[in-house]
């Protein structure tokens, strides 16, 4: 779908060129939200003015404002330059009001009460109410809706407007539901003829909408009337779909970009001792990995999937494909970053006789398997695959790389081959990734994997208040995935941004995702 000025209240623009949780979320439990403060850059005060441009890669023709539809980098980004949630992830990694003031629960956090805040406006001028925002839920939660979120919501019963809340009651206790609505899907959207308009681009995030041409980029505006005064510093911004890195990195060598996104750790260093070029570095709770179709054979054998995660050598990948920006995983997603992460759980490593082991225990000497790999899934997947393959050979298994187009990759390939690359950005706790990747039935489940036992203790953890249990059921989580889970998962990556010197940023050691966590365009500010 392509958007343009005539759409958007008359205002027009040039046609596009392509060109050439964290431990603060999960520690909220269910204390009132009202009190936190929006963060505030620690290198120096943010100013307003100037055009940036920014290089973002995973784009493609079938990008949308349907808030259904599941979107890469390029996507994300933009979508949260536009629309606003009821809280979001700030870039100290703590869970911060937007749309909502705060959140406040009963004692045992199955009823929770969440102002909206007053006075905000869609880009329209159309003032934003408590209505908006439950229609704007109800798009997830349909039953023939296709979003990834309603995984995430199993537990909600009902929610209803009571006057200027929104109160949601769950059927089990969640200390942890205001994390939920920090997901870019959950978008507030104004109403039209009774339901959430997301066909218009509008929006009430810090930017407007002005052209937005899919797998090519969009042009943005500041908001003027935004309800936060701590953001949107740039007036105007262009965002560029560049899915080639390489091309990435010569946009900002050459000045064509202020920022580009997810900067290819092979040439990282070079680049940034390039002039008037620096590096964003950040460690992350996000993850490659290399899933597999729970419901195909040979998939859908245990012992296989144990084979081949004896049968890729972890270390390498850090050291050749991440060129050290990163540490090594164990095929679960609950690395250092979270705050139940169990490093006791015996750590998979390259051992390709436990490999044939498995192979045999499956009934197999051998086995050949195609691996569908793209640089739209994550930089470097194509080289991880071909070392990925020769390690695999000793073990007695002939994994053939396929590469595939970059375009149309998460519409076409991902959820749908037997064997496919995949990436996935750090998520405010720890329910929230799993329930969102290996939940039974959830939409982003991409493997078809599905354990009731997994489920349950997901559901447990949510609701236990005492710390130990909880961290008792976490660990139990991460044993099932390692040893039984659909995805070899050999590495969480830092997310490495290359900027121009001209560009500032907010202190962070962290973030779960490049640029900010898709926040840079709001967050960054000319120096």
């Amino acid at each position: 779908m392509g958007y343009s000025g005539s759409q958007l209240g008359g205002l027009g623009h040039s046609r596009l060129s392509r060109r050439g949780v964290l431990r603060g979320g999960a520690a909220l439990g269910a204390a009132s939200l009202g009190g936190l403060l929006l963060p505030k850059a620690a290198r120096a005060e943010p100013k307003r003015g100037g055009h940036a441009i920014f290089a973002i890669g995973k784009a493609s023709t079938t990008d949308s404002f349907d808030p259904e539809v599941t979107l890469a980098h390029f996507g994300g980004v933009l979508r949260v330059s536009v629309h606003d949630t009821l809280f979001e992830v700030a870039s100290d990694g703590k869970l911060v009001p937007s749309v909502a003031t705060g959140a406040e629960a009963n004692e045992n956090a199955t009823e929770w009460r969440m102002t909206i805040k007053k006075g905000i406006t869609f880009h329209n001028g159309q003032t934003l109410t408590p209505e908006d925002v439950v229609n704007s839920i109800a798009i997830h939660l349909g039953p023939d809706t296709k979003s990834p979120v309603k995984s995430t919501m199993t537990a909600l019963e009902s929610y209803a407007v009571d006057g200027d809340d929104v109160v949601f009651k769950l059927n089990q206790p969640d200390a942890d539901w205001p994390a939920v609505f920090a997901d870019y899907n959950l978008s507030i959207m104004p109403t039209k003829d009774g339901v959430a308009d997301w066909q218009s681009g509008i929006g009430c995030g810090p930017y407007k909408l002005l052209e937005f041409e899919p797998g090519a980029g969009a042009k943005l505006e500041r908001n003027e009337n935004d309800h936060r005064s701590d953001r949107g510093w740039f007036d105007s911004v262009e965002l560029i779909a560049v899915n080639d890195g390489a091309a990435r990195v010569n946009a900002i060598l050459t000045g064509a970009a202020h920022v580009v996104a997810e900067v290819d750790t092979s040439v990282a260093q070079r680049v940034g001792t390039a002039p008037n070029i620096k590096l964003v570095s950040r460690t992350s709770p996000g993850f490659n990995l290399f899933d597999m179709q729970t419901a195909q054979a040979p998939f859908n054998d245990n012992n296989v999937r144990l084979a081949l995660k004896y049968a890729i050598q972890r270390d390498e990948f850090v050291d050749k494909i991440l060129n050290g920006f990163g540490t090594v995983a164990n095929d679960n997603p609950i690395g250092p970053s979270y705050r139940f992460h169990d490093a006791s759980i015996e750590q998979h490593s390259y051992d390709p006789d436990r490999a044939r082991y498995h192979l045999k225990q499956a009934g197999l000497d051998s086995i050949n398997v195609e691996l569908s790999v793209s640089d739209s899934a994550f930089e470097g997947s194509v080289s991880a695959a071909q070392l990925y393959s020769e390690s695999a050979k000793t073990a007695g298994i002939n994994l053939v790389p396929k590469r595939v187009p970059a375009d149309g990759y998460w519409a076409e390939v991902w959820g749908k081959d037997p064997f496919f690359a995949s990436y996935w950005t750090g998520r405010p706790t720890e329910a929230l990734i799993i329930s969102l990747a290996f939940g039974t039935g959830a939409a982003w489940n991409a493997t078809s994997f599905s354990s009731e036992r997994l489920d349950n203790i997901v559901t447990q953890a949510k609701g236990e208040r005492d710390e130990a249990k909880r961290a008792e059921l976490y660990s139990e989580a991460q044993r099932i995935l390692t040893d039984e889970g659909p995805s070899i998962i050999p590495a969480f990556y830092n997310v490495v941004d290359a900027v121009s010197d001209k560009i500032g940023t907010p202190e962070a050691t962290a973030s779960p995702s490049s640029l900010d966590g898709r926040y840079a365009v709001s967050r960054w500010w000319f120096n």
